[in-house]
């Protein structure tokens, strides 16, 4: 399946002449930024994107995607759940929560900085 070892997602990052370049190979995404942060915020918002345009778009889906849909749902989402659930109440909220488009860049931001993803140079 997408899961590896130790990480979820493992985003490779490559410095370019613009900037730097971010690439998910489990989930087949690409984005970049001028730093690494830019880069790294642009992937958490790719991350929400991708997934809201799977969970809208269930028959436009090729294999693969529908492959990434389940990945999302049977483990990235539970496991970032568990990681954001610091007081109990997040997973009870959860659908609230992801109601305005700032909360749910920080969530999947939180997700980039913790240990479900690994950052390397490509």
């Amino acid at each position: 399946m997408l899961k590896h070892k130790d990480h979820l997602l493992n985003l490779q990052l490559r410095k370019t002449p613009e900037g730097i370049s971010v690439y998910c190979p489990e989930l087949d995404l690409y984005t970049d930024g001028i730093t690494e942060q830019e880069a790294q915020e642009r992937f958490a918002s790719l991350l929400l994107e991708y997934y809201g345009f799977l969970i809208q778009h269930p028959d436009k889906l090729d294999e693969s995607m529908r492959e990434h849909l389940v990945f999302y749902e049977r483990e990235l989402l539970p496991e970032l759940l568990s990681l954001t659930d610091e007081h109990g109440w997040y997973t009870r909220h959860l659908l609230k929560q992801l109601a305005t488009p700032k909360k749910r860049a920080g969530m999947w931001q939180k997700a980039l900085s913790s240990n479900l993803v690994r950052l390397s140079p490509a």
